[in-house]
């Protein structure tokens, strides 16, 4: 994923910035955290898809604490992460999956991923 990917997924989601969807805050900030979309793009790769966002697995907020816990275990708690709720809903749009936001007006969304696919967070 690139800043141009990011650019591109801000316009066809014009409320999606670093906090998640429907905000109002600056979208052009989602931007400065490219590092955290691909962190995302990366736990993303190991799940299994759902044909719809499953509510059973988590909303994006909880999932985005999962890959926090992941990258930390992966570089043997050295490795600092922390990801907003907007990356990791970027990098679920740039990955393909189906995005629903979790009720109206939240900043969290439902995501299609498998909750058997999805480690637990502790």
């Amino acid at each position: 994923m690139t800043i141009e990917d990011i650019k591109n997924i801000m316009k066809k989601y014009p409320t999606l910035g670093a906090d998640g969807i429907n905000t109002k805050e600056n979208p052009n900030e989602l931007t400065n955290y490219l590092e955290a979309c691909n962190i995302c793009c990366d736990w993303l790769s190991s799940v299994k898809r759902t044909k719809h966002p499953n509510s059973n697995t988590s909303n994006s907020y909880g999932l985005k604490h999962r890959v926090e816990s992941w990258y930390k275990q992966l570089h043997k708690n050295t490795g600092r992460c922390s990801i907003p709720n907007g990356a990791f809903i970027a990098a679920a749009y740039y990955m393909g999956f189906i995005v629903k936001p979790r009720c109206l007006g939240s900043i969290n969304a439902y995501i299609n991923i498998s909750s058997r696919s999805v480690p637990s967070l502790y």
